[in-house]
């Protein structure tokens, strides 16, 4: 018996895929317990559809990516924060600020952007992190600090 898994079975398939099963096991468990759907011509050609919209969603994604990856490695961010006379700064540079402006530059970046092992920057001067867009696509985005010391 053909089926159409629905949901992800261990030991028989993944979401969408068609897939083989003794008849038994398909209508006693699969289809009864809304793992799968038999596999007729109309089930066949919705799954396939699906298939093909995801890969489109896909591809339009990685050329946004891949354009998003350009611009973004293009710009330098330069911070001015308190520091001491040695170049110490008082409170380190976070991610979640260093994240905040590159999304004042660049709206379109997405919301699980993050740098890739980040640890606090403590010193002035000229540092680089790597920004992940998503699993693939690293970026090196410079950043410079410079100090800003309250004149009284």
């Amino acid at each position: 018996m053909k089926v159409v898994i629905i949901r992800d079975l261990k030991g028989v398939g993944r979401a969408g895929d068609i897939v083989e099963v003794p008849d038994g096991y398909g209508r006693n468990f699969l289809i009864p317990k809304s793992y799968a759907k038999f596999a007729d011509s109309t089930t066949v050609q919705e799954i396939s559809r699906k298939k093909a919209e995801e890969k489109s969603a896909l591809e339009s994604q990685k050329k946004a990516d891949e354009k998003l990856s350009k611009i973004l490695g293009k710009i330098e961010l330069i911070f001015s924060l308190p520091a001491t006379p040695e170049g110490s700064l008082y409170s380190g540079l976070k991610e979640s600020e260093i994240l905040a402006k590159i999304k004042n530059r660049e709206p379109r970046l997405s919301p699980q952007a993050k740098l890739a092992d980040y640890q606090p920057i403590k010193k002035t001067g000229d540092h680089s992190v790597i920004l992940l867009i998503n699993l693939k696509s690293r970026i090196e985005i410079k950043i410079i600090i410079n100090s800003k010391n309250a004149q009284k």
